[in-house]
């Protein structure tokens, strides 16, 4: 296991690098530049010129290309993402992406396990009993949820639990004045709703697929010939080993839930790094969205390793060396 995890590290070393390097060189090919838009202010075009490459100076965007990114790399292995550029001039990129993860990582977690919670049952019921009312019911509400745009969902969800009916706040992360367990709770229920309805879907239908195909298997049948209780045949000898695709899934989600995040932190006005990544993008603040993805890159590669260790805990079958 040690030999496994340590070779899974360097890969995941080597394959951030990588990351790193496409990622830094798109956004520094881009036509134009961060300070394009003083163009449009400036008494005159040599004005404006100047003041741009004034700019890019103090900044070293007139460095080669290469340069650049060494320097940006052996700052950022010690912490230093550099600064803010336009979203919040001068603050370290590190402090404002600090003060906004520990919010995404809550939306994305409480997802994670409710979207779980419920495709888990109905995605066993579904397999248990194929065909009847209930799978059918179950697949047109997995359907639904797949077909369900995020943005639409989360506006229809404000227009009537927020503007009809009152009951939930429209945005944020507290009530000032008012910041308890309760109202946290209220400021999530619908955050959570939107980002969990396609994990539901996709997952539900995933946990079908699985349990049916191990519902046909050999040692099934023996064991309800010997006369277990099918309850227990489901989910001690049937859940366990199709539970394996899906810690797979759950591995590969990471991602959909980080966009997601994005559509759900803009709409909910909730201050987590998808927000904050959006606005990076919108005000061309380009050390914040290069930080904010290699981020988001290394829960997608953190979230893999996890789910590869979690085999050996599910399967005592597979064995590390």
């Amino acid at each position: 296991m040690r030999a496994f995890l340590l070779r899974r590290l360097l890969q995941n070393a080597i394959l951030l690098l990588f990351i790193s390097v496409i990622v830094y060189g798109i956004l520094y090919l881009v036509p134009g530049g961060p300070f394009d838009q003083l163009n449009f202010g400036a008494t005159s075009a040599t004005a404006a010129a100047a003041q741009v490459k004034r700019l890019n100076e103090l900044l070293g965007l007139d460095r080669p290309l290469y340069e650049r990114y060494w320097n940006w790399l052996t700052k950022a292995l010690v912490g230093d993402w550099g600064m803010s550029w336009t979203v919040a001039f001068g603050q370290p990129v590190g402090r404002l992406i600090q003060s906004r993860l520990g919010n995404t990582l809550l939306l994305m977690g409480l997802s994670a396990v409710f979207s779980l919670a419920i495709a888990l049952p109905i995605g066993i019921i579904s397999a248990v009993r194929p065909y009847s009312i209930w799978d059918y019911l179950i697949t047109a509400f997995s359907f639904f949820g797949l077909s369900m745009p995020t943005f639409w969902f989360g506006v229809m969800m404000l227009i009537i639990f927020s503007v009809v009916l009152g009951w939930l706040p429209a945005g944020g992360a507290i009530t000032p004045g008012k910041a308890d367990l309760v109202d946290r709770i209220r400021h999530l229920i619908m955050p959570v709703a939107v980002l969990s309805l396609v994990q539901v879907a996709g997952q539900s239908r995933f946990i079908r697929s699985s349990m049916l195909e191990v519902l046909k298997q050999d040692y099934i049948r023996t064991a309800r010939a010997k006369g277990v209780p099918w309850a227990r045949v489901v989910m001690t000898h049937g859940l366990r080993n199709a539970i394996l695709p899906v810690i797979t899934l759950l591995g590969l989600e990471v991602p959909q839930l980080f966009g997601g995040a994005i559509i759900t932190e803009t709409i909910f006005t909730w201050p987590g790094m998808g927000r904050l990544f959006f606005e990076g993008i919108s005000k061309n603040d380009w050390p914040l969205v290069q930080a904010i993805t290699m981020v988001s890159a290394f829960l997608v590669v953190g979230g893999n390793l996890l789910a590869d260790l979690a085999y050996a805990v599910v399967d005592p079958r597979i064995r590390y060396e």
